[in-house]
């Protein structure tokens, strides 16, 4: 009999259910009190779904062995694959009562919890439950989505790592890897990942999505079409790979194909407002007006979100119709607030400084003022002495490393966010006061509404690609004619080698050697990029701004 419960055990472990079922009834012929083999059929009816005979077999345990806590937590496995939560949680409970270090039962009870958003009480089993059994897979993983739901990445991916150690061939924890991964923004190393889940499952929906996902943010935008069209063929039916699609057409300069797919995407989810406020962008762009309009308002009634509310009102901006787009980019401006204080998203206060931009662009429109930035004014270079307090308080700011971040910066260099200037300190505010009143003064503005503010610290083989900084929204009420760029060198760094750090400007082509305390200002459509190799810290600050 030993024999035979030790095939049946093997026949468990490689999912070869039925077979594990048949030796048991053999077994269970001879002796119908055979524990293990009670167990071992009742599981295997549980993986086959089987639940009501399933259960059968684990009472059956009780009846023989009331205080097996095994069998106890089996019976609440029977009542969650019902759906029937509220109980299987008792039973799980009950498991932990008689044993309160049983790693299955503690990391079921910690995944009900985490579902019911118990975030903390979630956490404490599951971490009793991978100090109880460190070599239990599943304790490992969801303590990893605990950690997550947390905002915890860092011991998300830590947790993640370990479960992948146990057992490297499980698909689903490399693509819990990936996610963690990709919510820190870390998209290069969530590549790797989703390619082995791939290996492990090549027909796995999702790591197409998020392959497609990760390589349109590292602007590989020809490989991620082709990884949402294949994900897209395993499941056709999904109207966020269809949207996903779409935005990458589109940024392949592909509006026609990008229509195709955003039409598919509302016929399969005719609620998707994004989807109807990208063919509204598609309209526009190509100046049709009236469509353009029609989609965005039917965004709007889906779901107001500022964003759709400024492309709405630059419709009627466009049309001349001022008053109204007014009332729209007021109305976006609410909705932006909303957001904001529901979220507090960085992104959500920077674009509080496009809105204010485009509210001035409506009301100089009205007043029939002129552009001030006109045609006359490319670019200045003037010179402001550089404080080095400020140049020793900048290294004490938190900082980002420039390879994590989705823009023009390469390299091993840090950066700060983009809402320098709202650091309280005195030497950034009189940093702030500073820039404000040189640029008033070289270019004439008399208002100024800033974009981003920040800085960066470029060490050997940093720099920046190629790029301007005329952003999505500057299309929009001409405000790409009010925006500009300044960029303030605290340290010129180390000039003696190959790639000293050159400021490159591009038609009309312009190098410029920095010098301490150098101030350049540039139209934001001027292209330019920087490539450094020093030895020593290039320190810059850099202003994205309008004037009015």
């Amino acid at each position: 009999m030993e024999e035979s419960i030790e095939i049946a055990k093997s026949y468990f472990k490689q999912n070869k259910f039925q077979n594990t079922i048949d030796i048991c009834s053999k077994i269970l012929e001879s002796d119908r009190n055979v524990i293990e083999a009670l167990k071992l059929k009742g599981k295997s009816l549980l993986a086959t779904k089987r639940i009501e005979d399933a259960s059968l077999y684990f009472n059956k345990v009780l009846t023989i062995r009331p205080d097996d806590y095994e069998s106890i937590k089996d019976i609440g496995n029977t009542y969650q694959a019902i759906n029937d939560i509220d109980t299987a949680r008792n039973y799980y409970k009950k498991a932990i009562e008689i044993n309160n270090n049983y790693a299955p039962a503690l990391t079921n009870l910690g995944i009900i919890e985490l579902a019911k958003g118990k975030k903390e009480e979630a956490l404490s089993l599951l971490l009793k439950a991978t100090k109880s059994d460190p070599k239990l897979l599943p304790a490992w993983g969801n303590l990893a989505t605990a950690y997550l739901k947390l905002q915890k990445t860092q011991e998300a991916e830590e947790s993640i790592c370990k479960a992948i150690e146990i057992n490297p061939n499980i698909y689903s924890s490399h693509l819990l890897f990936a996610t963690i991964l990709m919510t820190q923004n870390k998209l290069r190393e969530a590549e790797g990942p989703l390619q082995q889940v791939l290996i492990l499952k090549p027909d796995c929906t999702e790591a197409y999505i998020n392959l497609g996902t990760v390589l349109k943010g590292l602007g590989k935008l020809q490989e991620a079409e082709s990884y949402l069209r294949k994900a897209i063929v395993l499941n056709p039916n999904l109207s966020n790979s269809h949207y996903l699609l779409a935005s990458i057409l589109i940024n392949l300069n592909k509006p026609l194909d990008a229509e195709v797919s955003l039409r598919k995407s509302i016929e399969l989810n005719p609620d998707c407002s994004e989807s109807y406020y990208m063919l509204g962008n598609i309209y526009k762009n190509n100046e049709k007006l009236e469509e353009s309009k029609k989609y965005l308002l039917k965004a709007i009634e889906i779901k107001p979100h500022w964003k759709t509310y400024y492309i709405y009102a630059s419709c009627l901006f466009e049309e001349n119709e001022l008053a109204l787009a007014k009332q729209n980019i007021l109305k976006a401006i609410d909705e932006n607030n909303k957001s904001f204080n529901n979220y507090k998203s960085l992104k959500d206060e920077k674009e509080k400084n496009i809105l204010d931009a485009a509210l001035k662009a409506i009301n100089s429109a009205k007043n029939k003022e002129n552009i001030l930035n006109n045609q006359d004014f490319e670019r200045t270079i003037i010179n402001m002495p550089v404080d080095k307090e400020l140049l020793s308080y900048l290294y004490t700011l938190n900082k980002e490393k420039l390879n994590n971040m989705k823009d023009a910066r390469y390299g091993d260099g840090l950066c700060s966010n983009y809402k320098l200037f709202e650091d309280q300190s005195d030497i950034i505010s009189k940093l702030e006061k500073d820039i404000k009143e040189i640029c008033k003064k070289v270019i004439g503005v008399k208002e100024m509404i800033i974009r981003d503010s920040f800085f960066n610290i470029f060490k050997s083989g940093s720099g920046l690609n190629k790029h301007n900084h005329i952003g999505e929204y500057d299309s929009h009420f001409g405000l790409g004619s009010y925006k500009y760029v300044l960029v303030y060198y605290l340290e010129k760094g180390d000039q003696s080698s190959k790639e000293p750090g050159i400021l490159k400007l591009y038609n009309p082509e312009q190098s410029i050697t920095p010098i301490n305390g150098m101030i350049v200002i540039v139209k934001a459509n001027t292209l330019h990029s920087v490539s450094y190799d020093g030895n020593k810290d290039r320190v810059i600050v850099g202003v994205n701004f309008y004037g009015f």
